[in-house]
């Protein structure tokens, strides 16, 4: 068999994989966070979709690669990544779908939400707003120090490890929901040489013009800990018990429905929109 009868042969299994679900098209996303969080993006439009895991990005890359070479029977949402500031990306496609910040921890974590789960933990009707948008700016300020070298080294695979997979090593305490200042300003010294001045100027560019609120631009999984330490210690309750995953399943949909829709949100919901009424049309 050669391989365009082999391509065929798999596209044609995907198109019967969505009628084995008694779906119209498939949705692949990268991991199991992703299942819960798209498929109420995707309900909110249609329920003629299949969510499925393909288990890491490196694995959806096919499914992007068939979609731009015109095999439109499926769709791919994924995180966004640092993607908002490369000039090339080669997947933009009507039927790829990106998160509106770095990723789907981004969205989760909005002010509406991180203030009702504490009303839920404390058990209180108290509006924690204002201590929530004065936490964002000053957790949100530090981190974006970080944000050009991260980049860069996400465009460029420098090897250096930014962000990283959370914000413990920046953190004041253990136990703290504040960024460490001079935590940061060391890292950023000691690595300085790895970065040049014209890297970190056209970055800083880009980012200077990334009209989305500082919380969509850091990295989602580099947020959590800090919400999570600031859940606690504003519920100020001994025996709430938050981890990763408690903080996912309060978190991965929306408790209140903000009215009129978050910037973001609304912005995914018009994507699937589109891609949905093209794909009912074709």
């Amino acid at each position: 068999m050669n391989s365009n009868s082999t391509l065929q042969y798999s596209e044609d299994a995907l198109n019967v994989k969505a009628l084995f679900y008694n779906k119209k098209w498939m949705v692949y996303v990268e991991g199991q966070d992703d299942v819960l969080f798209w498929d109420k993006l995707f309900k909110e439009v249609s329920n003629s979709f299949e969510i499925q895991e393909v288990k890491g990005y490196e694995n959806l890359i096919p499914y992007m690669d068939s979609i731009i070479a015109g095999n439109n029977n499926k769709v791919v949402a994924c995180d966004k990544d640092h993607s908002h500031y490369i000039d090339s990306n080669k997947y933009i496609n009507d039927y790829i779908i990106y998160t509106y910040g770095y990723s789907i921890e981004n969205t989760m974590y909005c002010h509406s939400n991180i203030n009702n789960t504490i009303k839920k933990l404390a058990r209180k009707t108290n509006d924690y707003s204002d201590v929530i948008d004065t936490w964002y700016k000053n957790f949100c300020n530090n981190s974006l120090k970080l944000l050009p070298y991260d980049v860069i080294n996400y465009i460029n695979n420098k090897g250096i490890s930014c962000y990283g997979d959370n914000c413990c090593r920046f953190l004041k305490s253990e136990h703290s929901e504040l960024l460490d200042e001079n935590k940061i300003n060391d890292f950023i010294n000691k690595n300085s040489l790895s970065f040049t001045t014209q890297e970190i100027d056209e970055i800083n560019t880009k980012i200077n013009n990334d009209i989305r609120e500082d919380r969509f631009k850091i990295k989602g999984h580099f947020l959590t800990n800090g919400v999570i330490n600031f859940i606690k210690n504003t519920v100020t309750n001994k025996n709430v018990v938050l981890n990763n995953n408690t903080m996912y399943a309060l978190m991965v949909h929306c408790i209140e429905r903000c009215n009129p829709i978050c910037e973001d949100r609304k912005n995914v919901v018009t994507k699937i929109q589109k891609a949905y009424d093209i794909l009912i049309n074709s």
